[in-house]
């Protein structure tokens, strides 16, 4: 158990590792634009330079598709805003109701961290220059730091305790969960690259489902024609919200066996088939399934508390156009 649980904290630590383009920042690197308060989030101040960031980044995850004339689409927008913020303030909720803090050795690594990071970017200037990118300052580049490196592991430590934790880890969990919650597919996809053209890939993926509809197996049109880095013959194992929401919900329409059409996301075209879940894979890879479970559940864990926290906006809010916030 104990082994689980420490290769599930050490997973997530890796994880977090990898966002860094994403994450807050004198205290090195700190300035602000804008610190007016847009909304509070249960006893929590939400400023203008904070809610841009999380605004910007959720039309990212919308896609090239999303029509944001549409003030439907913009609608839409700004409830993905308010839940992202949701959620990142559930736990540091959760943090402050165990009085997790982070230490005076945290902080420091922390400054040490961002004042390495701003010199591997070429100094102040191009720091600045990167953060604008992703609509961020230096201040929320370092709260969101905080949030995901330190207040984020924290509250997975305190979760992830075992049998007798608010999110179990044993095996028999992990076993029951994947069979329940989990879906296997596999599938030709040919990725949208930069250089890449349009046009190009949807001629060849359109002939990938010709000849799967001529009669040819998946896996000899999928050798042909997939550019994708995972082995097609064994295809991956995925829990609802870990993957693109239009490759979940075509997976799980599908029956045993059974392949889409063709489908275009933000990452290149598709063509899903869905495959059996095998208590053989399970046994075999129960390590890496037991991450994913565990995120799946802490994430619904987190959710549920975040729906719970009161949101009120401020007047300041009714100011804020869609072009402010996406501008540079």
């Amino acid at each position: 158990m104990k082994k689980n649980l420490k290769k599930a904290i050490s997973f997530f630590l890796i994880l977090c590792f990898t966002i860094t383009a994403f994450t807050s920042c004198k205290k090195p690197g700190a300035f602000s634009n804008n610190t007016k308060t847009v909304m509070t989030v249960g006893d929590y101040k939400v400023t203008y330079d904070e809610y841009r960031y999380f605004y910007y980044n959720c039309m990212l995850d919308m896609g090239d598709q999303a029509d944001f004339t549409d003030p439907q689409t913009v609608e839409t927008l700004k409830t993905n805003t308010e839940n992202a913020i949701r959620k990142r303030y559930a736990i540091k909720l959760y943090c402050d109701k165990y009085n997790r803090k982070m230490s005076n050795a945290d902080k420091k690594e922390m400054d040490e961290f961002i004042k390495s990071y701003i010199e591997d970017r070429g100094g102040e200037d191009k720091f600045k220059e990167e953060l604008l990118n992703y609509r961020m300052t230096g201040d929320v580049f370092r709260e969101q730091y905080e949030l995901t490196y330190y207040y984020d592991v924290y509250l997975r430590e305190l979760l992830f305790t075992g049998y007798d934790g608010i999110i179990p880890v044993d095996d028999q969990t992990i076993k029951s969960d994947v069979k329940n919650n989990f879906y296997h597919y596999t599938q030709i996809f040919i990725p949208f690259e930069e250089g890449s053209d349009y046009g190009e890939n949807q001629e060849l993926i359109n002939s990938a489902l010709a000849e799967l509809k001529s009669g040819k197996s998946f896996d000899e049109v999928a050798e042909k024609y997939s550019r994708w880095t995972v082995d097609f013959r064994i295809g991956v194992y995925s829990t609802p919200g870990e993957k693109l929401q239009m490759i979940e919900d075509t997976a799980l329409s599908l029956d045993i066996g059974e392949y889409s059409d063709v489908i275009f996301t933000s990452e290149g075209h598709h063509i899903i088939k869905r495959l059996p879940i095998e208590d053989d894979y399970i046994d075999k890879n129960l390590d890496t399934l037991l991450t994913v479970s565990a995120t799946r559940r802490y994430n619904e864990f987190i959710d549920k508390e975040a729906a719970t926290l009161n949101v009120e906006y401020k007047d300041y809010y009714n100011d804020i156009t869609h072009a402010m916030l996406v501008n540079k």
